[in-house]
């Protein structure tokens, strides 16, 4: 079997000899499984939140190229600790009938409910420990952001930074009153641009002054002192989600003014004067695509959207027989209350899984991973006594042309062990948690999972949704679906309708289910 090795450190706390150490266990991991190791990946000091790492999109590629069998991680919080980005990798690599195989963990079958949840909470205590980390960052910021200091990225074109403070740079301030100037007088950006060509500034990122520049520029408040720090939430998790903050910190006169504030409202008026409506139509919500399909006459159904006199959107599935042929009369069903109730009947299926198993099954698995660290702690005590000895030489001025280097060794080897230390120690608490404890930490989970997880598991599980005329869906859950999107052939609709019409009132507690969801006419159709 070929493999690909990937490994990921994530911050400068961590060297590269904590990726060595990772390819090291997962070399003697394929050694032993008979894994034929054809390519290693690794990314140095990128976070887990976000796939946007290059090492990691090639893996990708490769995977995608059909180079490889198999996938081998040193752990799951190294592929991601988002629980989003880590179960989409799970199916694609699914899809493409590649394992995913872990050297220190076990990971079982994706499309297997039980270890769906237990990946879940490996992953989720993961992505724990990064929340709880950006918390404790962004408090820090926002006390120093209330005393007005800057807190990093690029300065404004017109000012410096000295000791975390705005310092107005008065070569560039006066490039800033003349752009402000010549816009409120009616002159374009390009003539704009033209003009201050005479005073050779460049941006702040040393690109010249552009069109976008200054579109900001003129738009940004601490020209007139104002200090405006986190007025939108633009990343979380490292990835753009860009909405309005309700903590943002607004101070007056923080900042020394560059321009006056008739001059700056002045500016805020005309471009305001020239804003446009944006036409590019706004992306809906149609999650069951693919998934549903009319009880009375089998066609699927497709997503559609509608716009009244007042502006007021509404999106619905509508029966494609009845919008193309007009020969059915199924009313159409409102899409944000239909993903809901599927969303509803997801966690709730989710929920009557064996969870007891379920748990006892991870508590056991944490119990197995308990280490002493002894061993480990000796060593690191050993090597901080090295590093003291070589320090006191220094001191003393008994050098030696092969200290640095000896130095470096021994700061690298400090640096492994701590981390390895601090692994161990994670583990190891996790050996205390008992499986009452996990169970009621998975039914938490479950019951407070994004929309975002929910649609992943809906993906993986749901096979198909008949809507029928009397105002309820029926949904199967369980049925084992690949990760592709394809709509349902006729025969698999007849496998499905068969399945419900039998199971309907058999209350069966197996793995496929029927919910009857049903709701007033109201409120599924429209």
């Amino acid at each position: 079997m070929k493999g690909a090795i990937y490994t990921r450190y994530s911050t400068s706390n961590q060297t590269e000899n904590s990726t060595e150490t990772q390819v090291s266990i997962c070399v003697e991991y394929c050694k032993k499984h008979d894994i034929q190791v054809e390519f290693i990946f690794s990314d140095e000091e990128t976070t887990g939140t976000n796939t946007n790492r290059q090492q990691y999109q090639n893996l990708l590629n490769v995977a995608k190229a059909k180079l490889i069998d198999c996938v081998v991680l040193y752990d799951m919080t190294r592929g991601s600790r988002d629980v989003v980005d880590w179960f989409q990798f799970r199916k694609e690599m699914k899809a493409l009938d590649i394992q995913v195989l872990s050297a220190t963990e076990k990971i079982g079958d994706i499309l297997n409910p039980d270890d769906f949840l237990t990946e879940l909470i490996h992953v989720g205590i993961g992505q724990h420990a990064v929340l709880q980390s950006r918390q404790k960052s962004i408090d820090a910021k926002y006390n120093k952001a209330k005393h007005g200091a800057f807190l990093g990225g690029f300065a404004p074109l017109g000012y410096d930074i000295v000791e975390q403070q705005y310092v107005i740079n008065e070569k560039e301030a006066e490039v800033v009153r003349k752009i402000f100037q010549l816009y409120i007088q009616g002159y374009t950006y390009n003539e704009i641009l033209e003009d201050i060509k005479q005073y050779g500034v460049l941006g702040k990122r040393g690109n010249p002054i552009s069109k976008s520049t200054l579109n900001g520029l003129l738009q940004n408040p601490r020209y007139i002192g104002r200090y405006v720090w986190m007025e939108n939430i633009n990343r979380e998790m490292h990835k753009w989600v860009g909405k309005k903050n309700d903590k943002v910190v607004v101070i007056e006169d923080a900042i020394p003014a560059i321009v006056d504030k008739e001059t700056f409202e002045l500016a805020q008026a005309r471009l305001k004067g020239r804003k446009y409506k944006n036409s590019n139509k706004a992306k809906h919500d149609y999650l069951l695509s693919g998934l549903l399909y009319c009880g009375e006459c089998n066609a699927m159904l497709q997503g559609y959207s509608t716009t009244d006199s007042r502006g007021h959107t509404t999106i619905s599935y509508v029966c494609s027989n009845k919008r193309n042929n007009k020969n059915c009369d199924l009313e159409n069903v409102n899409a944000n209350l239909a993903n809901a109730l599927v969303r509803d009947a997801m966690k709730n299926w989710l929920l009557s899984l064996n969870l007891d198993d379920i748990s006892e099954s991870i508590e056991n698995s944490y119990k197995q991973e308990f280490k002493s660290v002894d061993k480990e702690e000796k060593e690191l005590y050993k090597v901080q006594a090295q590093i003291k000895n070589l320090i006191d030489l220094m001191k003393n001025g008994l050098a030696y042309p092969e200290m640095n280097q000896e130095m470096d060794e021994l700061q690298e080897k400090k640096n492994t062990l701590i981390e390895e230390i601090k692994s161990i120690k994670n583990k190891n608490y996790l050996s205390t948690i008992s499986a009452s404890r996990i169970k009621q930490d998975l039914i938490n989970k479950i019951q407070n999972l994004d929309d975002a997880t929910i649609d992943v598991a809906i993906k993986l599980y749901v096979k198909g949704i008949r809507v029928n005329k009397n105002h309820s869906m029926d949904v199967l859950i369980g049925f084992r679906k690949d990760s592709s999107s394809t709509p349902l052939s006729n025969e698999e609709k007849e496998q499905i309708s068969k399945h419900l019409d039998t199971m309907s009132n058999s209350g069966s507690p197996g793995r496929i289910r029927t919910y009857g969801l049903s709701v007033n006419s109201r409120a599924l159709h429209h």
